[in-house]
């Protein structure tokens, strides 16, 4: 079996292969794994130690034990990674592999350890990670990068953290040699930058295979001396309609050959493909037009060109190869139409051009038929006809298991997802988890009808994972395909690299799925710091996420055509067309006139949760006002035909709306809120609205498109990483009206406090400066209380009534009530639409709240009578939650200004109760301000906390 050997960035052109190393130790017994530090992939080997934790301190040194380039420069990518986050000066020293407060890195280990193996310990004294060559020791340090505090990725200090390692002994080394990812920069682009961070999270969870797939119809991506056209030309083909449309761009060879020293430098070999002979139309187009004397043609379908196939191969595999890492050259083979003579012909070349670079040919599964390509060629598994493979495998070609239903990450992960295909299903984490390489080998030779014990051995050499780009939209920038792999890749990119890694009894045993979704969601921290933007699948309970404004764009200060994204590391906008600028809510607005000219920038779209905000006002009926959008969604205020608010849509798919619009030629505060399951819609600070849909947010154009040319007002448009709570969302909307982005609920205000005492003639005093006093009517009495008097009602219609307005959520209103008699509505404050109850009419149980000729909402409880019991009604603007005694019993899923013009019993609620200590917030209390408020309010006080 062949395997890649990995080499040190100054040593890239290699040929030679390794053998595959067997036997990997298994886990080891699960005793105490609960407590075990989570690793993704899953070591061979890990155990609890018996010592204390290591911590960093400012005496920390990382040591290695030989001088060796390659080790110092895994020291360096060590250092590199811990300083920044930490502040500590972590030297690198030589020495010793004892070294006491330090962090040895020891490339003496034994042989048996293989070319990619390590241990680690963890003891209170050091860190001692060992191996037998660099590249074990790289996989080490990403081990022990896990084992660190997600803070540990961060590029800035990070107060207030301990760098602590928990004790833990591993011995780890991987079950397959090969273990990748592709991903496809000839249907869409990938700069340089957009490659190296594939390569930072494959090197991550250590793979050690990039294999780029550069050139195909829509494009070809790296520059060739011997025919300049290939790039002149192929990479910016244009694409009849409706056909995936690559873009421009393309790697001169300089490009690619810092991509290679990059990922050598994370002990990751990049394996070129050259695709052929069905996806040649860049090539054919390019060599066509005879623009440049080197061109010639080389039509896969035309016999007559068959030499100058030949030819072409041998000068383009020339270049590529020498510049290339990796013992392997993918030369495609898949999907041909054509005759196959004419298949046999271009494949028979390609391979023949490979071997003569002293490569080893890889191709798809197809390619196995030809039986002219070397008898060490290999494989790669994807779907498609098993005869090529039934043909390879028996004539001794190895595999590469990348089948689509688990490994093709251009797949949508379920039906909510908005980019990808399902031609191949949808494939979920669980799904990309859950399967056996090897497993799915033996499984492949019975489909393809080879007899058993034919093939010896097991043919998998390992496993790729494939991300093309057939589903990405053409318009997408720089920043959105980073984007985009981030979404696509993760965290399906790990559970590829545990299929490739770790032993077959991970993968297999009966808690394989759920402990393995545990110790992914350990990673979602990690990620949230290095800013990659990761599908947080449902299927996976995440942590929780602190919220953080990721764009802020204020439309102040515009400079030139550049609106300026306030916050570090956002995107900046570009004004088009006719925008405008003018007076807005606070300060300057983005003036839009109906044409197709929105700001655009070139942010990636932003997986859920998230919430988008902005002020805006509607100037046009029956315009769709946009407020963010990208090429498959947008969030949009007042949709085409006027019947609502528009929530958001996804073009070509689905509207979602809520019974909301705003209104024209008024500044309304609106925010989205997607939790991932939902999305919640509020104006001005409160809620009107839900949608049960959850789209990833798109921050491509910010105002009117070419699809919703809306005429409207934009100021002040924030974006947030998380989903608010309607009390944060009740805050921003507080802090947006001065310009701010606080989504900090303000502390709870008392705005009124009736304590029933001292009253004089007909007023009840409401003790809160500039609160509104009452005026007692009918028959209303007052007689002992809860503490000191209280008001005696005696089921007439006798309220106390106020002259106080509704006051919108959030909210909290509480009061001692003594219900004295059954069957009686118990009205506790009400205006003329809606009242709070504490014991509903027929007795059925307490009435949380009541929407006069609409609703009645109730919970579970009913206050005692001849009894006192503190409630409090807290309304958070989405839900209010029920009170007795400081206790939550029940929630009322719904929402309502709080009526305070009476008191007590009324005409449609004429109920006999004793009312004493009646208190209003301005704010929506937690359950601990709640059960501090009853323990107050036994004194007659108003304390929340």
């Amino acid at each position: 079996m062949k395997a890649i050997r990995f080499i040190a960035a100054a040593a890239l052109a290699l040929v030679g292969a390794l053998p595959l190393a067997v036997g990997t130790p298994e886990p080891a017994a699960a005793v105490g794994a609960a407590a075990l530090p989570a690793v993704v992939p899953q070591p061979a080997s890990e155990a609890a130690g018996s010592g204390g934790a290591f911590t960093f301190d400012t005496n920390t040194s990382i040591t290695v034990t030989t001088p060796a380039t390659d080790v110092a420069g895994v020291a360096a990518a060590l250092a590199g990674l811990a300083r920044p986050s930490t502040g500590l000066a972590l030297p690198v020293v030589s020495g010793g592999n004892t070294a006491a407060d330090s962090i040895v890195l020891d490339a003496t280990g034994p042989s048996s350890l293989g070319p990619e193996g390590y241990t680690l310990s963890s003891t209170s004294k050091s860190v001692v990670v060992t191996a037998n060559t660099a590249a074990g020791l790289f996989h080490g340090v990403q081990t022990l990068r896990q084992l660190l505090p997600a803070q540990i990725e961060s590029t800035t200090v990070q107060a207030g953290v301990s760098w602590t390692v928990p004790s833990v002994t591993v011995q780890d080394s991987p079950r397959y040699a090969y273990r990748g990812i592709m991903i496809d920069t000839a249907r869409h682009f990938y700069p340089v930058a957009a490659v190296e961070r594939v390569i930072d999270q494959a090197a991550m969870y250590k793979l050690n295979v990039l294999h780029l797939h550069m050139t195909d119809d829509q494009g070809w991506r790296i520059a060739i001396n011997a025919y300049p056209d290939l790039t002149t030309i192929g990479s910016n083909i244009p694409v009849a309609s409706g056909a995936v449309d690559g873009g421009p761009g393309f790697y001169t060879q300089a490009d690619y050959k810092a991509i290679v020293a990059y990922a050598a430098a994370r002990y990751i070999a990049v394996v070129p493909e050259v695709d052929g002979p069905a996806h040649t139309g860049a090539a054919v187009t390019s060599m066509a037009t005879g623009k440049d004397p080197a061109d010639i043609p080389i039509d896969p379908n035309n016999s007559a060109d068959d030499a100058d196939v030949q030819t072409f191969l041998d000068k383009v595999t020339a270049e590529i190869a020498p510049m290339s890492s990796s013992g392997y050259f993918h030369i495609g083979g898949d999907e041909f139409s054509g005759t196959a003579a004419q298949y046999r012909a271009w494949v028979s070349s390609a391979a023949g051009a490979v071997a003569s670079s002293g490569r080893t040919p890889v191709g798809w599964n197809e390619m196995g038929q030809d039986t002219t390509i070397p008898t060490n060629s290999v494989l790669e598994y994807w779907a498609g006809d098993n005869t090529g493979v039934a043909t390879g495998l028996e004539r001794g070609e190895k595999l590469i298991e990348a089948p689509a239903p688990h490994a093709y990450f251009d797949m949508k992960y379920d039906a909510n997802t908005p980019l990808g295909l399902t031609w191949a299903g949808y494939v979920p984490l669980s799904k990309a988890y859950g399967w056996d390489p090897s497993a799915a080998t033996t499984a492949l030779e019975s489909a393809a009808g080879i007899p058993a014990g034919t093939v010896p051995g097991d043919p998998t050499i390992g496993v790729e994972g494939a991300l093309w780009a057939d589903s990405v939209p053409a318009s997408y920038t720089t920043g959105q395909i980073e984007g985009y792999a981030d979404f696509m890749l993760l965290p399906r990119l790990p559970a590829l690299a545990e299929e490739g890694w770790s032993p077959a009894s991970v993968l297999t045993g009966s808690t394989a799925w759920t402990d393995f979704a545990s110790r992914i969601a350990v990673q979602g921290p990690r990620w949230d710091v290095l800013g990659y933007g990761y599908y947080r699948t449902p299927e996976v309970t995440w942590p929780a996420r602190p919220i953080q404004l990721v764009d802020h764009w204020t439309m102040d200060g515009v400079s030139g055509s550049t609106v300026a994204d306030s916050v570090a590391g956002g995107y900046s906008g570009t004004v088009t067309g006719t925008t405008s600028f003018g007076a807005g809510r606070v300060g300057q607005a983005a003036v839009f006139d109906g044409s197709a000219s929105p700001v655009t920038t070139s942010a990636p779209d932003l997986p859920a949760p998230w919430t988008a905000s902005a002020w805006v006002e509607p100037t046009a009926s029956n315009a769709s006002v946009s407020l963010l959008s990208s090429s498959t969604m947008a969030l949009k205020v007042q949709q085409w035909n006027g019947t609502g608010e528009l929530g958001a849509t996804k073009y070509g798919a689905s509207d979602w709306t809520v019974n909301y619009k705003a209104p024209l030629n008024a500044w309304t505060y609106v925010s989205f809120v997607d939790d991932g399951s939902q999305i919640t819609v509020y104006a001005d600070g409160q809620s009107v609205g839900t949608i049960a849909a959850s789209v990833p947010l798109g921050r491509a154009s910010i105002g009117s498109t070419a699809k919703d040319p809306g005429k409207e007002d934009l100021d002040e448009v924030s974006v947030f990483n998380n989903a608010l709570t309607a009390g944060q969302a009740g805050a921003l909307y507080t802090s947006a009206q001065t310009g701010g982005t606080s989504i900090a609920p303000p502390p709870p205000q008392l705005v009124d406090h009736w304590t029933m005492d001292g009253v004089s003639g007909s007023t009840v005093a409401d003790s809160v400066a500039g609160g509104y006093s009452g005026t007692v009517t009918g028959t209303t009495s007052f007689g002992a209380g809860r503490v000191g008097q209280a008001a005696v009602f005696d089921g007439s219609a006798s309220p106390v009534t106020t002259s106080a307005p509704d006051l919108p959520a959030p909210w909290t209103a509480s009061a001692w009530v003594e219900p004295t008699a059954s069957n009686a509505s118990v009205s506790l404050l009400s205006s003329s639409t809606m009242a709070l109850k504490v014991q509903q009419w027929n007795g059925t149980g307490e009435l949380g709240a009541t929407k006069y000729g609409a609703s009645d909402w109730t919970v579970n409880y009913k206050a005692p009578l001849n009894a006192w019991t503190y409630v409090s009604f807290v309304d958070d603007g989405s839900q209010i939650t029920v009170y007795a005694d400081g206790q939550s019993v029940g929630t009322i899923a719904a929402s309502v200004s709080l009526g305070r013009a009476s008191i007590g019993s009324t005409a449609k609620d004429p109920g006999k109760e004793d009312l004493d200590e009646v208190s209003v917030f301005n704010n929506a209390l937690t359950a601990t301000q709640a059960a501090a408020l009853y323990a107050s309010a036994q004194t007659g006080g108003t304390s929340t906390g």
